[in-house]
């Protein structure tokens, strides 16, 4: 990636079409590492029905939120 000098990373081309980025993007924490995902698909994707029982599973794991 290419970071501007505004502190901005550009995406490539490539990348952007491959993963159907657009205008609207959800930016995600996984481990050690940030995920950059397309609003739409992120919506298709992350269906949780049940966020209190993974906040108490993140809980159990140290995680505070």
């Amino acid at each position: 990636m290419n970071w501007t000098s505004r502190g901005e990373f550009l995406v490539p081309a490539t990348l952007r079409e491959f993963a159907g980025l657009e205008k609207d993007v959800v930016l995600t924490g996984n481990l050690n590492r940030i995920e950059v995902w397309s609003k739409e698909k992120w919506a298709e994707n992350s269906n949780y029905d049940d966020m209190d029982s993974i906040a108490e599973g993140m809980q159990e794991m140290g995680i505070v939120i």
